[in-house]
C-alpha cells in the first residue's frame, strides 16, 4: 500500500506543483499588468504636468508682452533722471549755489608713527640773518614774573631767545603809457 500511495503522493505533489506554477504565472501576469497601469498613470501625470507648464508659459509670455512698453518707459525715465542728477553749474544753466556740497575725503587711519620729525630725519630751518643786517630790533621783556614780583630794573640773565620776522616790501606796479 505504501508503494501504491507513493505514486499517488507523487501525483499529488506534481499536481500541487502544477497549481503552484499556474499561480506564479498568474501572479506574474498580474504584476506585469500592474506595471503597465503604473506606466500609463505616470505618462498621464507627465502629460498633465506638461499641459500645465505649457499653459503657464503662455500666460507668462502674454505678461511679458504686456510689460514691455512699461519697461521701455521706465528705462527712458531712468535715463532722464540720471541726466538730471549729473547736471551742475559747469554743464547746464544752473547757478553754482545749486551744486552739491563738497565731498570731504574719508579720514585716513592713524599710522604707527608719532607726528613731527621722525628719528634720523635731518631738520631744515631758515638761517638767522646776521645782526649787522637787521633793520630794526625790539627787546620784549615781561613786566611781572610768574610769581608776581616786578621785573623792572632787573638785569637780563642768560642768552635771550631770538625771533626774526622777514617782511617783503610792497610791490608797486610800473605803468607805462
Amino acid at each position: 500500500m505504501l508503494a501504491a500511495m507513493n505514486p499517488l503522493a507523487e501525483l499529488a505533489a506534481r499536481f500541487s506543483s502544477f497549481e503552484l506554477r499556474v499561480g506564479v504565472a498568474e501572479a506574474r501576469a498580474d504584476v506585469a499588468e500592474a506595471r503597465a497601469d503604473v506606466a500609463e498613470a505616470r505618462a498621464d501625470a507627465a502629460e498633465a504636468r506638461a499641459d500645465a507648464a505649457e499653459a503657464k508659459v503662455e500666460t507668462l509670455e502674454k505678461r511679458v508682452v504686456e510689460l514691455q512698453p512699461e519697461n521701455g518707459r521706465l528705462r527712458n525715465e531712468k535715463a532722464e533722471l540720471r541726466a538730471k542728477v549729473k547736471k551742475n553749474s559747469t554743464n547746464s544753466h544752473k547757478p553754482p549755489s545749486s551744486d552739491p556740497p563738497f565731498k570731504w575725503p574719508l579720514p585716513k587711519k592713524k599710522g604707527q608713527r608719532k607726528p613731527g620729525g621722525q628719528p634720523g630725519h635731518k631738520g631744515v630751518t631758515r638761517e638767522v640773518v646776521h645782526p649787522e643786517k637787521v633793520d630794526e630790533r625790539f627787546e620784549v621783556r615781561p613786566d611781572v614774573c610768574v610769581c608776581g614780583e616786578a621785573l623792572l630794573g632787573v638785569p637780563r640773565v642768560g642768552t635771550p631767545n631770538v625771533r626774526q620776522v622777514i617782511e617783503l616790501p610792497d610791490i608797486k606796479p610800473h605803468v607805462t603809457e
